[in-house]
């Protein structure tokens, strides 16, 4: 299930809280008008302050669909992107960042659309 929240109702949260966890979901960002970037979503782990935000980045230009999977086991974070899956960033979270909590979807001031939006908690 999911709620909706944040500044201005612009961003979607999981009502469940996830440990290790593995959050798929596919977004279409609108090509931006001409001379400016496109505005790229951001999935936000385990309760979502500042240090849990994954910007995702495209791999074909705005207005396709594309394809994030981003897993966390412990404090590793792998996002991949694509079908088929391909790794295209990785990290540790911060030592005090939370066990667990919710994960939840954001754009930063474009407009875009999110659809097959997955999650679920991975075994130990």
């Amino acid at each position: 299930r999911l709620t909706e929240g944040g500044e201005g109702g612009r961003s979607l949260w999981t009502t469940d809280s996830f440990a290790d966890a593995e959050f798929i979901v596919d977004v279409n960002v609108a090509a931006p008008p001409e001379g400016e970037e496109a505005v790229l979503p951001v999935v936000f782990l385990r309760g979502g302050d500042e240090y849990s935000g994954v910007p995702v980045t495209l791999d074909s230009p705005p207005g396709e669909w594309h394809r994030f999977t981003i897993k966390v086991r412990e404090s590793r974070v792998s996002v991949l992107r694509g079908e088929p899956s391909v790794e295209v960033d990785a990290f540790d979270l911060p030592g005090d960042a939370p066990g667990r909590g919710a994960f939840g979807l954001a754009e930063a001031g474009g407009a875009m659309q999110f659809t097959n939006l997955f999650v679920r908690g991975l075994a130990p």
